[in-house]
């Protein structure tokens, strides 16, 4: 017979961590955050390896503490390979990833008011990476494409981290990580969830999404001076603090999750079901051993 315990009035920290916490929850939870605090800091505080693919990308004129409305002229001599800025990281990154030609392609478009409006809402690696792009359309599709695979990338984390305890997924990933090695079902234990976090996460996430790839698409007024002038780099630090921030809360809002009525009568009526067969099983091999020994008498 199962016996059910009921929930313990102690917090959802005293309760264990299950195998799918801690083998595969916690380590993309972990790699997660490591990754929106790199993207945070400064690219030149950063290790020349991390530097290329993470990193806060200072943007071109708050970088140089020049005015958006700077000559062309005055930002070439600045990116040429003995300029004043030739030595800035985020420079450096630029020649090495894009090259040379990327960068004049860069200056080209800064040449006119729609480019650098569009380099302020986009930023300067599309402008350089995006190969294929002759439009600015090509080009906010090409951003765009880059920030929905975050928010995607996220969905799929948020997914996993708000999976139910007593799901059939999460229940097999706990039975493979512990090799079969699984509690008896007479002690089926409270656990911890985050399932009902589920559609409040990933709804925040939608608008976040939303609101960025808006901005991408459809941003077309840039003050005349300022820091909110600079729609990219500030983008970039808010989605990347608004999605820290999203998963943390999703990790703490945990609850203590009783076992559903539903599988304890399962597990009730698979456990009688095991009995029966094992009692009938018995009783079928005991028959022919009685008559043999009667004959034998």
């Amino acid at each position: 017979m199962l016996r059910w315990r009921p929930a313990p009035s102690v917090p959802a920290a005293a309760v264990p961590l299950s195998p799918f916490e801690v083998w595969v929850a916690l380590p993309m939870l972990f790699t997660a955050c490591v990754y929106h605090t790199l993207e945070l800091v400064p690219v030149a505080l950063l290790p020349a390896t991390l530097s290329r693919v993470m990193g806060y990308p200072s943007d071109l004129f708050r970088l140089a503490h020049l005015a958006t409305t700077t000559p062309t002229r005055t930002l070439r001599e600045a990116l040429a390979p003995d300029g004043w800025l030739s030595g800035a990281a985020m420079v450096r990154l630029w020649r090495t990833n894009y090259g040379s030609q990327a960068i004049e392609n860069l200056l080209w478009r800064l040449s006119s008011v729609d480019g650098r409006k569009l380099y302020l809402v986009l930023g300067a690696e599309p402008l350089m990476a995006c190969a294929f792009c002759s439009s600015d359309a090509e080009y906010k599709a090409y951003a765009a494409f880059q920030v929905l695979a975050i928010y995607l990338a996220h969905a799929w984390i948020i997914m996993l981290l708000t999976m139910p305890a007593y799901d059939t997924l999460s229940a097999v990933i706990d039975y493979v990580l512990l090799r079969g090695k699984v509690a008896p079902a007479e002690e089926l234990r409270p656990v911890r969830t985050r399932a009902h976090m589920r559609f409040v996460a990933l709804a925040a996430l939608v608008v976040l999404c939303a609101a960025d790839v808006a901005r991408i698409l459809f941003a077309t007024y840039v003050p005349v001076q300022g820091l909110w002038q600079h729609w990219h780099a500030n983008a970039h630090l808010l989605r990347h603090m608004c999605l820290l921030l999203l998963l943390a809360l999703v990790w703490l809002s945990t609850r203590v999750q009783v076992p559903a009525v539903q599988v304890l009568q399962a597990l009730q009526a698979m456990s009688s079901v095991a009995n029966d067969v094992e009692t009938r099983h018995g009783a079928g091999r005991g028959g022919p051993d009685e008559g043999a020994t009667r004959t034998d008498s």
